[in-house]
């Protein structure tokens, strides 16, 4: 049931952001979805329990690396999620 109900009253306010970042960093867009909703279940203000900040549940160090601002920025961590998958798939 809260799936469902996260599908349709938080997935609409960042689909559009998963398919323009997964079609700049070439990854699923459904797959970007995926993470996130495992990681924030699609909350933007999500913290854990270690700090760990955002939709996509980006690491500090992380962030860091691949050059993200502002973690809390939505838009700018499915920006740094996208970049991050291509990373790693490109790195394996």
């Amino acid at each position: 049931q809260k799936f469902q109900e996260h599908t349709e009253n938080r997935l609409p306010d960042y689909v559009d952001h998963f398919k323009k970042y997964s079609e700049l960093y070439q990854v699923p867009w459904t797959l970007l979805a995926a993470v996130a909703y495992q990681e924030s279940k699609w909350n933007h203000k999500a913290v854990s329990y270690t700090g760990v900040k955002g939709i996509m549940q980006i690491t500090a160090q992380t962030a860091e690396h691949i050059g993200l601002n502002d973690p809390e920025n939505p838009v700018e961590n499915i920006k740094g999620g996208a970049y991050y998958l291509r990373y790693l798939y490109d790195k394996t």
